[in-house]
C-alpha cells in the first residue's frame, strides 16, 4: 500500500494555553488545487502575533480548527526551485508555516529576487532575512505608505521628516531605515538609551536624537522639533505609546501665523511602553496642525498589505544592510526540534529554519 511522505511540523492540540506547540510528523500536504502552490519552506518567524495566534487568544483564530500550525511570515522555494515570501495569513485556514511543506495560495506569494550570480548560501541569507525582518519591517512601511501617506509629499516635491518614538527598537531602526528610503529629508530617533542613539547617529541611521528623560518624560528636551519650521511637514511614528506620546504631542509647536507649514501626521504603531492609553487634552488637537490615526491591519486593508508586499520584500533585500543584521536586530535561528527554548525565550527574535 502507498504510503505518502512524512514532513516535520509544529501543532497546537488545544487553545488557551501557553504551552508550546509540539513537534509532529504528519503527511506532508497532496498536490494542491488551481490557484495555490506547494512551497517547500525555507524559514518562518515566531513574532508576538503568532505567539497569539497559537494560544487562540488573537481575532484572526475564529472558528480556526485544531490540530493547529502556526507560521505567518515564511520564505521558501517553489516547485521550480525559486524563493519566494509566503504571507499565510491569506491561507484558509491561516498560519501554516511552521513546517517543512505549506501549500499556499498563489496571491499570498511573492517573488525575491536574487542575483544570477549567487551561491546557495547567499540564497539561504536571503530567505532567512526576509521571513525574520517581515513583520517589523511592515509596520512602518504600511504606516507610512497608507497612514502618514507620504506619497502625498514625494508626488508635491515636498522635503518632509520623520520622527520615530521608539527608535532603538527592531521596528524602530528599519521605520528610520525606510523612512530615508521613502523620501525623508531628515530622520529623528527618540529613545531612553543615549549610548544607542549615538550608535545609530554615527551610523547614519538617523540625523538627530532626542533622548527622554528617564525620571519624567514631560520633561525631555523637544527643542530640536520646534528650532526651525523646516522641521516640518512632520510624520510620527510611535511605538511606545502613554505618557510619551502625550510628551511628545505637548512638545510640538503651535502658532496660528503658519498652521499651514507646521504640519505633524501622527501614527500610533505599537505599545512598548506598555500603557494602552492616556488623557489626551483637547487643546492639544485644536491649537496645532495634527491629524492622529494608527497603524495596523483594519486600519489598512490585506488587499492593500498584498499591493505593497512586492516593494516591501525588495526593501528588506535592498535597504537593511545584509552585514551583521542578525545580530543588529537580534534575531535567533532555530529549528522545530528547539521549540520549548524559542517559546521561553521572549527577548530574542526566533527564526525557524527547515533547511
Amino acid at each position: 500500500m502507498f504510503k505518502p511522505a512524512s514532513m516535520r511540523t509544529l501543532r497546537v492540540s488545544s487553545w488557551g494555553s501557553e504551552i508550546p506547540p509540539t513537534v509532529s510528523s504528519v503527511p506532508e500536504p497532496p498536490i494542491p488545487p488551481a490557484g495555490s502552490t506547494r512551497i517547500r519552506i525555507l524559514a518562518s518567524a515566531l513574532t508576538n502575533l503568532v505567539r497569539s495566534q497559537a494560544n487562540g487568544t488573537h481575532y484572526s483564530m475564529t472558528n480556526v480548527p485544531l490540530p493547529y500550525v502556526p507560521g505567518i511570515d515564511a520564505t521558501g522555494f517553489t516547485p521550480g526551485n525559486k524563493l519566494v515570501y509566503v504571507n499565510l495569513f491569506h491561507n484558509k485556514p491561516i498560519g501554516g508555516g511552521f513546517a517543512e511543506y505549506v501549500s499556499a495560495v498563489d496571491r499570498a506569494i511573492t517573488p525575491i529576487t536574487i542575483s544570477a550570480d549567487a551561491s546557495d548560501a547567499d540564497v539561504r541569507d536571503a530567505g532567512i532575512k526576509v521571513a525574520s525582518l517581515m513583520n517589523p519591517a511592515m509596520s512602518s512601511w504600511m504606516a507610512l505608505k497608507y497612514r502618514a501617506r507620504v506619497d502625498d509629499f514625494s508626488s508635491a516635491s515636498t522635503s518632509f521628516t520623520v520622527l520615530i518614538l521608539g527608535v532603538t527598537s527592531t521596528s524602530g531602526r528599519i521605520a528610520a531605515l525606510f523612512a530615508r528610503h521613502l523620501g525623508a529629508k531628515s530622520v529623528i530617533g527618540v529613545a531612553r538609551n543615549s549610548v544607542e542613539l549615538e550608535g545609530l547617529k554615527n551610523a547614519g541611521t538617523i540625523d538627530q536624537a532626542i533622548i527622554l528623560n528617564k525620571e519624567d518624560v514631560s520633561q525631555t528636551d523637544f527643542t530640536i522639533l520646534s528650532k526651525s519650521v523646516d522641521n516640518y511637514p512632520l510624520i510620527v511614528l510611535d511605538y511606545i505609546y502613554g505618557p510619551v506620546a502625550l510628551a511628545t504631542l505637548s512638545a510640538l509647536p503651535r502658532s496660528a501665523n503658519q498652521a499651514e507649514n507646521l504640519e505633524i501626521r501622527y501614527v500610533h504603531v505599537g505599545t512598548l511602553g506598555r500603557q494602552t492609553e492616556f488623557a489626551l487634552p483637547g487643546v492639544l488637537l485644536r491649537s496645532k496642525n495634527i491629524t492622529i490615526s494608527g497603524a495596523g491591519p483594519g486600519s489598512w486593508s490585506m488587499a492593500a498589505y498584498a499591493k505593497e508586499t512586492p516593494d516591501l520584500v525588495k526593501a528588506i533585500s535592498e535597504v537593511i544592510p545584509s552585514e551583521g543584521w542578525e545580530v543588529e536586530y537580534g534575531i535567533v535561528e532555530r529549528k522545530l526540534e528547539d521549540v520549548e527554548a524559542a517559546w521561553a525565550d521572549e527577548q530574542s527574535r526566533t527564526v525557524f529554519v527547515m533547511v
